[in-house]
């Protein structure tokens, strides 16, 4: 794993697909998950994976039924690639995280608020 910029993505085919690039960071561990799914599932690379998930997202508004759509999409190939071998894939008991609040305070509205607190307290 690296921390150097690069210029990701398919070689140029003279079209402009996609112009815009957007980054996340990951975990060691689940970049590591994600680079041996998409691997095993014959994508070329996690980013790929992702591109296609958000593409399908994208074309179905985010509605609900689309996710699942996408979950069975994803489950087909699994199989067909083998990918699914192995199990400990899915846990549909264990509580997903919940999405961050629209609202939701910064990381220095946090800590400033709580040096407030310590403040007002001592």
């Amino acid at each position: 794993m690296t921390t150097q910029k690069r210029t990701p993505g398919r070689p140029k085919t003279g079209a402009i697909l996609r112009e815009a690039q957007v980054a996340f960071f990951l975990t060691p561990k689940d970049a590591e998950k994600l680079d041996g799914i998409s691997k095993s599932m014959g994508f070329a690379s996690r980013s790929q994976m992702i591109t296609a998930i958000i593409e399908r997202l994208l074309l179905g508004g985010f509605a609900p039924v689309m996710f699942l759509k996408i979950g069975l999409q994803f489950l087909k190939r699994m199989d067909q690639t083998g990918a699914s071998k192995g199990g400990g894939m899915v846990n549909p008991f264990a509580p997903l995280p919940p999405l961050p609040l629209v609202d939701e305070p910064t990381d220095e509205e946090i800590q400033e608020f709580i040096a407030q607190l310590q403040l007002e307290h001592a």
